[in-house]
């Protein structure tokens, strides 16, 4: 066997040790939960709250559909702000966000 071979099979025992470890703590339980977290929130950005950590994805949704928007006027600003100042958007998005802004009453530019 390379060198280079040893130390590939060396680190993918090194890898397979750590992770029966964490599966028999009962780590890999909570391990799987962030995973699934993590994947349930980047392919269904509906299920996310706007008071959470990661409401940034679903800025271009709710852009697209004004809908998506929290009810109310001040919520609906607060979460366009939030999205004016976290989210990656394009220059269609943010023209759109800016009218949303402006059709929103007593909602001010960020």
């Amino acid at each position: 066997m390379t060198r280079k071979r040893k130390l590939l099979w060396a680190s993918g025992a090194v890898v397979a040790a750590i992770a029966a470890f964490l599966l028999a703590t009962g780590a890999g339980n909570l391990i799987l939960l962030f995973i699934t977290l993590f994947v349930q929130s980047a392919l269904f950005p509906s299920t996310i709250s706007w008071d959470s950590h990661e409401a940034a994805a679903k800025c271009p949704g709710a852009i697209a559909t004004p809908s998506q928007w929290p009810p109310g006027p001040a919520a609906a600003c607060e979460a366009m702000w939030m999205c004016a100042n976290e989210a990656v958007l394009s220059d269609s998005q943010h023209r759109a966000l800016y009218d949303a802004i402006h059709r929103t009453p007593g909602c001010q530019e960020p």
